[in-house]
């Protein structure tokens, strides 16, 4: 799928919320996380593995946690920094897809739940 000038996995879905309609991309979440950690964790600014692996931990715990967070809207994550950014197929990246496959299905827990695994992007690098 196309939106403007990005590609996108899985299929869109047109739905009505409280405040009008909602364009929601419905995909995996592996194919999530692959368009969201090289936008969290650049892999030309960080290119080890292990970083990228632990970014892809965290997104994906987040992204779990978070889930149903706006079902007033129709959705569950925005793809913005309000939640994760996420900017589909044409931002991928080899090294980051690898870490998303390699850590598949990895998440952190405490005591047995998923942590509230918030993260920034802009600050401490």
């Amino acid at each position: 799928m196309h939106c403007a000038d990005r590609r996108y996995r899985g299929i869109f879905i047109l739905r009505s919320s409280r405040k009008g309609m909602v364009l929601v991309n419905l995909l995996n979440l592996e194919d999530y996380l692959k368009g969201v950690v090289p936008n969290e964790l650049s892999p030309s600014g960080f290119n080890e593995i292990e970083a990228l692996k632990a970014q892809a931990v965290a997104a994906r715990t987040y992204a779990l946690k978070n889930l149903g967070g706006n079902t007033d809207l129709g959705f569950d994550l925005w793809s913005t920094a309000r939640s994760q950014v996420y900017r589909g197929i044409g931002s991928e990246h080899p090294l980051a897809g690898r870490a998303v496959d390699e850590t598949r299905g990895e998440v952190a827990l405490y005591r047995g739940g998923l942590i509230n695994a918030l993260y920034t992007s802009t600050c401490g690098g």
